[in-house]
């Protein structure tokens, strides 16, 4: 039985409380808007700059939704989604805003649960004599595309669509899914002049709803209703029925555009959620519908039977009897092993999922999802007598889960694995990972580990999230210029990760070296590796380089940190309102002796500082010491924390400028 039928079978024993929907300040904002679809004003249709965002390549002029319900009786309820939007294009990359993708719901047997009524978009252009000219999407232009199994998009481009257009789009959504309302997005990567969102919903449903109240360009209202009852059984003895009414209004409210280091944009954006809390019917009592985390996780098992799934002997039984994996002594190279075992006979295909198809299709197809290579990796720990475990996430690009709990909120798993000294994870996926080393796109605070024979219980990968690197060089620099010199470099844990991914993008050994020649300016004279190709934690390079570097008549000028690994900070900007998400805690660790060459003396050297943040959450430090012929210097450069808030922004720019500037101070030579 899948989701879908068991919410219905909850919905049919429903059973009101008062809705909570505090309201914010009005707006001071009045702007003048056009409500009228298919009459851009002349003001619309000349407007060539947004003057709060002049940038940006579009702008949505007004977008509205309203989401009615509609009643034959107190037991036969549909829904109807009026929606309109209208976008100036302000550039020439802002052609793409003519390209639409609307999703809607099919069941099980490919039934349209949700279909579309007056649908309308056009495009609309000044043509030589000024006059407004529109250009409308014909049917043939339009095409319904299936992208999962409940989901369908239908998708268009509207035709002529140039810079100086405005583009218009408006269509009713019929939907049988009453229990369900879809999110009113209130940002996008444009900005939004005006926008507003109106529910009426009968009191025999009751919703949480929430939506984005701090904001002081967001106003809204809530106050009570009567929805209509058309016709039907009861229409007799009932003519109407209570209901809650909600408005959400927003004025200018800016682009969410991407910025580096924020997982997920998505999970900032301001937007109205509304999830189904509880009913109450004639003669019925008030039912909660909202479900437990307990519950969502009994619908994950019982959904395909992954939970009998998770008993299954491998596919691939005799070919792992024959490669020997069982009689690795040491649990964690036969956990090491039993991955890359699985990685070499199914290929990750790069999509998410957590509902594997059948063992035996995947493996004649040799590729599948992260839900079917983990399936099958839980299934050959069975053949080799491990315990394990699937551990359901919303991975950091897909976004953080909701607040009430949901069987629908995750978009894969990775794998629990108990040994004789604890759980550790691993993902089958990632032939360059290790035990608890993932993709750091993995690592969520609230990952969810459930199985037939335990109790749900949440796990923070986080703390399995380690990023170390140690240099350790010697320089020798002769009075010509030249520089020869040695570096040997430990990379641990998501550092090795890194590095694996890395070197084996290039074509081969000779194609790294010529990568590490140009990016670091040098000649690479030797080159030696190992782990590379190892399921482990730990990877060393040892390097031979020589490189020229400046020199004047009586000076010598040498950068020591050759193999710069910070590189120029990311954070440019003098403000930031978004959090800082690093993908791991980080530390690197860089030591290097330069020989003084002789006949000359270190006239300057980098300055011995160090800058650490109040809670010495992040720290750069270096140490430089003189000695008779010898420069040493200590760089240190550690991030504990994978989240800092926007308050802390300014003092996170500056330790990463110190971080990286201090990089590039150089050692100054002079003849004695």
């Amino acid at each position: 039985m899948n989701l879908t039928v068991k919410i219905l079978y909850l919905l049919l024993l429903w059973g009101v409380t008062s809705p909570v929907f505090a309201s914010s300040a009005s707006s001071d904002a009045t702007i003048t808007v056009n409500k009228k679809f298919g009459k851009p004003t002349m003001e619309e249709m000349n407007m060539t700059e947004y003057a709060q965002d002049p940038e940006a390549d579009a702008v949505v002029l007004m977008q509205s939704c309203d989401v009615i319900y509609r009643m034959s009786s107190v037991y036969d309820i549909t829904m109807v989604y009026n929606y309109k939007i209208r976008i100036k294009v302000l550039k020439d990359d802002g052609k793409k805003y003519g390209d639409f993708a609307i999703s809607y719901y099919v069941d099980d047997n490919g039934k349209q649960m949700e279909e579309f009524s007056e649908f309308s978009a056009a495009s609309y252009n000044l043509n030589e004599k000024g006059k407004v000219e529109a250009t409308k999407v014909t049917p043939k232009l339009i095409r319904d595309e299936r992208v999962g199994e409940h989901h369908m998009l239908r998708k268009f481009s509207v035709p002529m669509v140039q810079k100086g257009s405005v583009i218009e789009v408006s269509y009713q959504l019929f939907s049988t899914r009453f229990y369900n309302i879809y999110d009113f997005e209130m940002q996008k990567d444009i900005p939004i002049i005006y926008q507003k969102y109106f529910m009426e919903i009968p009191a025999v449903l009751i919703f949480n709803v929430e939506a984005p109240l701090k904001l002081s360009n967001v106003k809204s209202k809530t106050y009570a209703g009567k929805v209509e009852i058309k016709s039907g059984a009861d229409a007799r003895s009932m003519k109407s029925c209570n209901s809650n009414c909600y408005e959400v209004e927003a004025f200018n409210m800016p682009a969410l555009r991407d910025v580096p280091y924020v997982w997920n944009i998505d999970d900032y954006a301001a937007k109205v959620v509304c999830d189904l809390k509880t009913t109450q019917f004639p003669n019925n009592a008030v039912y909660n519908v909202g479900m437990t985390w307990e519950q969502a996780d009994k619908l994950i098992l019982d959904q395909d039977e992954i939970g009998t799934h998770l008993n299954d002997k491998s596919k691939l039984k005799d070919e792992l009897a024959a490669s020997g994996i069982s009689k690795i002594a040491n649990e964690d190279e036969r956990i090491g092993a039993a991955v890359r075992f699985v990685a070499s006979h199914v290929a990750w295909n790069g999509n998410y999922g957590n509902v594997p198809e059948f063992a035996s299709t995947i493996v004649k197809k040799k590729s599948g999802s992260t839900a079917d290579v983990n399936m099958m990796l839980i299934n050959v720990f069975n053949d080799l007598g491990f315990t394990s475990y699937p551990v359901y996430i919303s991975s950091r690009r897909h976004g953080r889960l909701p607040i009430h709990p949901t069987a629908n909120a995750f978009n894969t798993f990775i794998v629990a694995v108990e040994t004789t000294h604890g759980t550790c994870y691993v993902d089958g996926t990632d032939p360059y990972g290790a035990i608890n080393v993932l993709n750091p796109n993995l690592y969520v605070t609230t990952g969810r580990k459930i199985g037939k024979k335990i109790a749900g219980s949440w796990v923070d990968l986080t703390k399995l999230a380690q990023h170390r690197t140690a240099h350790m060089s010697n320089i020798e620099v002769s009075a010509d210029g030249s520089v020869t010199g040695d570096i040997s470099t430990q990379y641990l844990m998501n550092s090795a990760r890194e590095f694996k991914l890395d070197y084996h993008k290039a074509k081969d050994s000779i194609d790294y070296v010529h990568t590490l020649q140009e990016k670091y300016g040098v000649m690479i004279d030797s080159l030696g590796i190992t782990g590379k190709n190892d399921y482990g934690t730990v990877v060393k390079r040892a390097v031979k380089f020589h490189k020229s570097v400046e020199t004047t008549d009586d000076h010598i000028y040498v950068s020591p940190f050759v193999f710069n690994p910070i590189g120029d900070s990311p954070f440019k900007e003098e403000t930031r309102e978004l959090p800082i998400e690093m993908p791991t805690p980080v530390t690197v660790n860089y030591y290097v002796d330069v020989k003084i060459p002789e006949g000359y003396e270190a006239e300057e050297c980098p300055k011995s500082y160090e800058l650490t943040l109040p809670d010495r959450s992040m720290t750069v430090k270096m140490v430089c010491n003189k000695k008779e012929d010898i420069v040493r210097l200590s760089y240190t450069f550690i991030c504990k924390k994978m989240k800092f808030e926007s308050e802390e922004y300014t003092a996170v720019k500056k330790v990463y400028d110190m971080a990286s500037q201090s990089m590039g101070d150089m050692i100054v030579f002079k003849k004695k």
